[in-house]
This record gives structure tokens, C-alpha cells and sequence, in this order.
């Protein structure tokens, strides 16, 4: 993976939570590090929750079904919306750089 040259700043992870992985939101925290929807990885639960990780930036985004985020009935058809619920972010590990950028507190 290649890490970006100008990381999403703090603000942009705040505006994206409860948006779309595809909205202008989601698109300015994924797009810089190439994360692609195919890259998601569904929960083995049979709830439409997916998780995103990218190890070498030390990144990882949990999206959820919209239906579940705001407790409705939804279709469970696997075409969302999915909303991103979770950021992590953890420090260096070994052979890998993670993410440089500021963090936001609280």
C-alpha cells in the first residue's frame, strides 16, 4: 500500500462518521489511501457490518448497514447504505510506517 502524501486531516474523519463509504464525506477518507468498497471485509455474523484495514498506515474503518446505525428495518440485500461507524488508528509496527497525520482528541 502506498502511503499518501497529504493524510485526511482530523476534521475529515469526524465529517465522514455516519456518512457513506461513497459520499464526499467517506470519499475524502478513503480515497488518499486507495481503500475500493471490494476491499471490505463483512462480519460472519449475517449483520451488514464490513470492516476496512489498511495494516501499513495503521488505519481501520467499520462501516454499518444505515438500518442498523439508526435501528430501522432495512433489507438485508447487502447494497447499504453503509455508514462508517469506527476509525482506528494505531501506533508503529514493525516493518511498517502508520498513519502520520493529526488525530483529533475526545
Amino acid at each position: 500500500m502506498k502511503i499518501p502524501a497529504q493524510y485526511p486531516a482530523p476534521e475529515s474523519f469526524l465529517t465522514a462518521l455516519a456518512q457513506p463509504f461513497d459520499s464526499i464525506a467517506g470519499s475524502r477518507v478513503v480515497e488518499p489511501f486507495g481503500f475500493v468498497w471490494s476491499d471490505a471485509v463483512a462480519l460472519d455474523r449475517g449483520l451488514d457490518i464490513y470492516h476496512i484495514s489498511a495494516p501499513p498506515a495503521g488505519i481501520h474503518l467499520t462501516f454499518k448497514h444505515e438500518g442498523i446505525v439508526f435501528d430501522h428495518d432495512y433489507s438485508d440485500d447487502g447494497k447499504g447504505p453503509f455508514l462508517l461507524t469506527n476509525c482506528a488508528f494505531w501506533g508503529d509496527e514493525e516493518s511498517y510506517e502508520s498513519y502520520k497525520g493529526s488525530i483529533w482528541r475526545n
